[in-house]
């Protein structure tokens, strides 16, 4: 496995260090954009709530790699999304991060229809945004995460 990986152009070892950044090849079809940014939604993003007085969805890719941040966005970006660019000391790590987030709620629903998702953290609350209107935290879905048996990777008709 990783005699082929790497013989396609992904780097062994720390992805920072390494400055790694996506193959190219990626993006010459988009059913390799649309998985790799699933991959890349399912470890480091998630579908979170806008804000606490808002019943807004946005789905978010964190990262502490400059390299990966540009790819992201321009995955999207080739992919007619529209994201948006944060950078930041908080979320999953306090080092310095990179957030992309697509926010229109329009190309949330896209997105899922289009790339979707593998883990059931991000299916179970998007579902739950879509079906009653919020995002609640994963702590309160904790069972229903758990018990997610769905088809993989999770697609929407919307």
């Amino acid at each position: 496995m990783v005699k082929f990986l790497t013989a396609d152009g992904l780097a062994i070892g720390n992805k920072i260090k390494n400055k790694a950044a996506l193959p190219g090849w990626i993006s010459q079809k988009d059913d390799f954009i649309f998985g790799a940014l699933r991959g890349l939604f399912d470890t480091d993003g998630g579908i979170y709530r806008k804000q606490k007085k808002y019943s807004r969805a946005f789905i978010e890719f964190q990262t502490t790699s400059p390299a990966i941040n540009r790819d992201i966005c321009f995955l999207l970006r080739k992919t007619k999304f529209t994201p948006s660019k944060t950078f930041t000391r908080s979320g999953f790590t306090k080092k310095k991060g990179h957030n992309v987030r697509i926010q229109k709620q329009e190309e949330v629903r896209r997105f899922f229809r289009l790339v979707g998702s593998s883990n059931p953290n991000n299916i179970v609350r998007f579902k739950h945004c879509t079906e009653k209107n919020y995002v609640p935290a994963s702590n309160r879905l904790y069972k229903q995460i758990v018990a997610y048996k769905g088809r993989l990777p999770f697609k929407t008709r919307l």
